[in-house]
């Protein structure tokens, strides 16, 4: 998931405050590397400058389909394919990006 902010900084290390676990860098392959993050047991925090005015909140959340193919093909048919600036999949659903990892 990623949370963005004016501040991402601040907000991830209030957020690395508030779970009590360690502030990191992210690695991610999708060209979020570089990025304040937290990496729980099963899922990473990482947090990004806003950069669409939405303010703070969920930016985009990353998502392994089973089934890339037919997701693609239904979000072409509703007009959710959205590029991304990493030139990966991705969908727009209600303001939020969904990378296809």
């Amino acid at each position: 998931m990623e949370i963005q902010a004016d501040n991402p900084e601040a907000v991830a290390q209030r957020w690395s405050q508030v779970l009590d676990m360690p502030l990191e860098q992210s690695d991610e392959s999708n060209g979020s590397s570089g990025m304040p993050a937290i990496k729980l047991d099963n899922a990473h925090i990482r947090f990004a400058t806003d950069t669409d005015g939405r303010g703070l909140g969920i930016g985009a959340i990353d998502v392994a389909p089973a089934d890339r193919d037919n997701i693609l093909e239904m979000a072409d048919k509703f007009g959710l394919r959205h590029q991304s600036d990493h030139g990966g999949e991705q969908l727009l659903i209600c303001g939020v990006r969904v990378n296809l990892v």
